[in-house]
């Protein structure tokens, strides 16, 4: 026979049943698609080498007047914010004050007893002291971090071993700087959870089904400022950003509390969602003036309460409109002036997002990931979105985490990319991608990509993302995973070589790829894969390396359908695959 050539269509096919594969690529790990062919991603690099405090879960970036980029990211821990590279922590203060000889030492230990009644202090939580005096040996000045709690005293740990016994420190100023929230989503036990009578008297329940979910974030800046919410306590803060990182973020005055998360459109309200613990309520303050909540005939503040679902879940800022999701429905919010400021008009059903950050938006389109395996687009319609690879992603996912779950936009490649944390793991670590400018549906998915919070390209020249090492990466740099290898591979399903009717030897492949970067440490793996029955075992041959100069590979397969995997592991390689040719004729032993 002629040379038979392999061309798979683009994307990523996972949910196909074998006999259906055929055409597709069924997996891959960070290759994308481009005018219809597989390539590689591109690297990322460190954006700062300095680490954030806690796992980021929110991160976003705006310009200041004078050109400045200002960063800001926030974690269960802290919140902090980057200028030239630089982190400063702007984090809250929860209550500041002034203590007498709060300290208590013993000789030879770096533990430290700091005696304040109605401390409100929990584990991890840290404390800024100055002014103190030195007790047996340690002066106390700084940021600490609280390791035991007792109702009137605490614990921190000095940088060194007090050399005795003794009690002290003078007058002391305190910080407290905001309570740290859950890393970790959890299942809560106790004292009403669940329904009356559902257990017995004295047994541990087996299970539970109420939630209590990790701290989150959200970020919106305002003109040159910044507001941050988080989830626990729901207050708005306010960082004033006219005295640069030296001030820290405050609470805003007369907001409501209890919010769930914030946003600051282009009418330049405040608006606060889940307002003052009602999780169905939209409140907005007065235009330019965000300590006026109250309404009045001189102002434009208000408020209106959805009536479809149980809880507001998410809430973004897409082209002349706020689109506010509860858990069953969406409604897109309008500033049409007035009496009525805003009005608000439920455009359809939607299943439950997965968390406040699901959802992420590009030039009036918008898209989120819902727990029952849904995804959704709106683009001034509402509709789903079919999706090749739902059952691949959440057959592996790990919804007790859902509020994780984070999307971002790369706009150069028209994609949106989703991460989740996988099953056997508790933080994002794959990637779920839908690219919408390929003039069709295209998805493909990354085994190792996963970020915990996503800042589309806008005001900085890159995506930019955080990830659970504590480092923020601009992505689309290089072709490096920050300096060590990237890992990518892409395989085909199985394709039937003449109806499937006879059995064939492979004996050579003649291959189709561009590659930048190729050299004797640096190409790409061809393996091929063949079967004599579509549900009988898979053969393996290879992997043979594809260099600049690969005219030919020889090959020895037998079989009736025929897959490949391409893949490589390099820092400086890029490749795009075309039609891989393969060398076929009927065996003497056919079947």
């Amino acid at each position: 026979m002629a040379y038979t050539a392999v061309s798979p269509r683009a994307g990523i096919f996972a949910d196909q049943a074998p006999a259906d594969a055929a055409g597709f690529y069924v997996a891959g790990s960070n290759v994308r698609f481009v005018q219809g062919r597989a390539e590689t991603i591109g690297g990322f690099v460190k954006h700062t080498t300095q680490t954030t405090t806690g796992i980021s879960r929110a991160i976003t970036s705006w310009a200041q007047i004078d050109g400045q980029i200002d960063t800001a990211v926030a974690s269960a821990t802290a919140v902090q914010i980057s200028q030239g590279g630089q982190l400063a922590d702007i984090t809250p203060y929860r209550s500041t004050g002034s203590l007498s000889s709060p300290f208590t030492t013993t000789n030879g230990s770096a533990t430290v007893t700091v005696a304040h009644s109605g401390h409100g202090a929990i584990t991890g939580d840290r404390v800024i002291f100055a002014g103190a005096s030195a007790v047996a040996g340690l002066t106390l000045n700084g940021e600490f971090t609280v390791t035991k709690v007792d109702n009137n005293s605490y614990t921190i740990t000095a940088s060194s071993n007090a050399s005795g016994s003794g009690s002290g420190g003078g007058s002391v100023t305190y910080q407290y700087l905001l309570s740290v929230g859950q890393v970790d989503s959890t299942f809560q036990y106790g004292w009403g959870v669940g329904t009356w009578g559902e257990s017995t008297w004295n047994t541990a329940r087996p299970a539970s089904d109420t939630v209590l979910n990790a701290r989150t974030w959200s970020l919106a800046p305002f003109g040159e400022d910044l507001l941050l919410v988080h989830n626990d306590s729901g207050v708005i803060y306010f960082w004033d950003a006219t005295n640069g990182t030296t001030t820290r973020a405050t609470a805003l005055a007369n907001a409501p509390t209890a919010n769930l998360l914030a946003v600051a459109p282009e009418s330049r309200h405040v608006i606060a969602f889940g307002a003052g613990g009602d999780p169905l309520k939209v409140a907005f303050s007065s235009a330019d003036q965000p300590t006026v909540w109250t309404p009045s005939a001189t102002n434009s503040a208000g408020d209106q309460r959805l009536i479809d679902g149980s809880e507001i879940r998410a809430a973004i800022q897409s082209r002349g409109e706020i689109l506010v999701l509860t858990d069953t429905a969406v409604y897109s919010m309008t500033f049409v002036g007035g009496n009525f400021v805003f009005r608000f008009r439920r455009i359809g059903a939607t299943g439950p997002i997965c968390g406040p950050a699901a959802i992420a938006e590009r030039d009036g389109l918008v898209a989120w990931i819902c727990t029952d395996g849904t995804f959704y687009v709106y683009d001034g319609k509402l509709r789903q979105l079919p999706c090749p690879v739902r059952r691949a992603v959440f057959d592996d996912i790990n919804l007790t985490q859902r509020v994780k779950i984070n999307a971002g936009v790369n706009g150069a490649f028209g994609e949106f990319w989703w991460s989740y944390p996988s099953a056997n793991s508790s933080e994002p670590d794959k990637v779920v991608v839908w690219a919408y400018g390929q003039g069709t549906d295209v998805w493909w998915l990354s085994d190792d990509l996963g970020r915990t919070a996503w800042d589309a390209a806008g005001v900085i020249a890159q995506p930019l993302a955080t990830a659970s090492n504590l480092l923020i990466y601009e992505h689309e740099s290089g072709t490096s995973a920050d300096g060590s290898a990237l890992t990518t591979f892409v395989e085909t399903g199985d394709v039937d070589i003449n109806e499937g009717n006879d059995l064939y030897n492979i004996s050579d492949c003649i291959p189709d790829l561009d590659l930048v970067g190729a050299d004797a440490d640096n190409k790409v793996d061809l393996t091929l894969k063949s079967r004599i029955y579509p549900l009988g075992a898979q053969s393996s041959n290879g992997p043979h390396q594809i260099g600049a100069d690969t005219t030919k590979l020889s090959i020895r397969a037998t079989g009736r359908q025929i897959a490949y995997r391409l893949a490589s592991n390099s820092t400086k390689l890029f490749w795009r695959a075309g039609k891989q040719r393969f060398d076929v004729e009927l065996s003497g032993g056919q079947r």
